[in-house]
């Protein structure tokens, strides 16, 4: 039996398990959310009231667990830029080794536009990097506002260390 072609997922696939095994090689544990979505949700939508009943090791283990929120989504982020890059490799090498097989004074946008169409290799990796740069986006400035809370809940922190300490 023939061996199958290698889709554009598959090998997006390869890819994602090489940089995971490149990322568990330099110590890193697996991209997981260091808590659920309700634990997070707590944080992030504490009430005044609470905000000022806390301890100062709870505003310390709050800073924390953000902390760990922003790492989280910083490392999500960054595997879709990542698929972006192959994915925008990947599409350059298809669109360069047809590109002269159209008219000249043909807009280069169009060019592109015309080699994804005509070409379901193409089409299937101008997907991957659709979808990666739209998950990249709706990732962009969440980890940095994040760490703006974080940072928020460390002045908290510092307040109460005062009132205590006088």
């Amino acid at each position: 039996m023939p061996d199958l072609p290698i889709t554009a997922k598959d090998k997006l696939h390869r890819i994602d398990d090489l940089l995971d095994s490149y990322e568990k090689s330099i110590g890193l544990p697996t991209c997981q959310a260091p808590g659920t979505e309700e634990d997070l949700n707590k944080i992030i939508c504490i009430d005044r009231q609470s905000l000022e009943s806390l301890h100062l090791e709870e505003c310390s283990a709050l800073v924390f667990k953000l902390a760990q929120y922003s790492f989280y989504l910083q490392r999500l982020q960054n595997r879709e830029k990542t698929r972006e890059t192959w994915a925008t490799e990947e599409l350059n090498k298809i669109v360069s080794a047809k590109f002269n097989d159209y008219d000249k004074y043909m807009k280069f946008d169009m060019r592109v536009a015309s080699v994804i169409k005509e070409d379901s290799y193409a089409e299937s990796i101008h997907k991957i990097l659709i979808y990666a740069r739209q998950r990249s986006q709706r990732l962009d400035f969440l980890s940095m506002s994040l760490t703006n809370l974080s940072n928020a809940m460390k002045s908290v922190q510092h307040t109460k260390e005062k009132m205590v300490n006088g």
